[in-house]
């Protein structure tokens, strides 16, 4: 989605979006004041924004197959699936999620007391380091398609001090299928890496059989492209989506028994 298109989405957007006092679904609001809006730095997170300073500060190239769908503004090229050489520090700088939503992301899973969380997306690790961090008996399993990134990853990890994440490289649709017969159900699952529409709605239809009541979805960068954009609203409009969330740049979605079915803009 070019700069236009985008700050468009951001006027619409932002007139709609709530705060705590905008919400009048108690699990929601609960979610809110409890969770999205009680942010803390815990030492641990200074430990990993030490390392991701050190990968935007690092210059090494890389070489690798993009299979996801390119760049942002250009995301008319849909089918990237080319080989590429970049800096760690440029895929650092586009792929890595700000600190803040890292934080919300290690959150939640301490909030609903989660146990098992699918991250699809590793990239050089440092959200899935935020979701290890999380509680202390929580299991992360992450997928990375570019092996010189799941390389910098692992080292992230093995620096971390980290054992309670197990990486997986591959192509989500060769990968998800023998990861399910490992694991049939998570309590959590974040959708990053592949930026094209039909490629998430793929996903989601796949990853719905393998969730439960009170599940949670993440869909990170739901306004990337039109198709992104379009395949969220798809999406939101499923039944068993109870309540959806909208925070511009990603997207929560609760699968909840009991609760009415409401999507809210919320401000975050």
């Amino acid at each position: 989605m070019n700069n236009i298109k985008l700050l468009k989405q951001y006027f619409q957007w932002i007139i709609k979006a709530k705060d705590l006092h905008g919400v009048h679904s108690p699990f929601l609001y609960n979610f809110m004041k409890n969770c999205l809006y009680q942010d803390e730095i815990k030492p641990e997170f200074q430990r990993i924004e030490a390392v991701r300073k050190q990968l935007l500060n690092d210059r090494k190239n890389l070489s690798y197959t993009d299979h996801g769908a390119g760049n942002r503004i250009k995301s008319g090229n849909e089918n990237a699936n080319t080989p590429t050489t970049r800096s760690v520090a440029q895929i650092a700088k586009s792929s890595l999620k700000p600190p803040k939503t890292c934080r919300l992301f290690s959150r939640i899973p301490a909030y609903f007391d989660f146990q098992n969380v699918l991250e699809m997306g590793t990239s050089f690790g440092i959200t899935s380091s935020y979701l290890a961090c999380s509680k202390s008996n929580i299991t992360i399993e992450t997928i990375e398609g570019a092996p010189p990134i799941a390389q910098i990853a692992r080292k992230t990890f093995s620096g971390l001090g980290l054992t309670n994440i197990k990486l997986r490289e591959g192509l989500f649709d060769y990968v998800l299928p023998q990861l399910f017969r490992e694991n049939p159900c998570f309590d959590m699952v974040y959708i990053d890496g592949d930026h094209k529409g039909e490629s998430l709605l793929r996903y989601f239809n796949h990853i719905a059989k393998h969730i439960h009541d009170g599940s949670v979805v993440i869909v990170d960068d739901i306004r990337w492209s039109v198709s992104m954009h379009n395949a969220w609203l798809r999406i939101i409009a499923e039944n068993e989506i109870t309540l959806s969330v909208d925070l511009f740049d990603c997207g929560l979605l609760f699968f909840k028994k009991g609760l009415s079915k409401e999507h809210y803009a919320i401000k975050f």
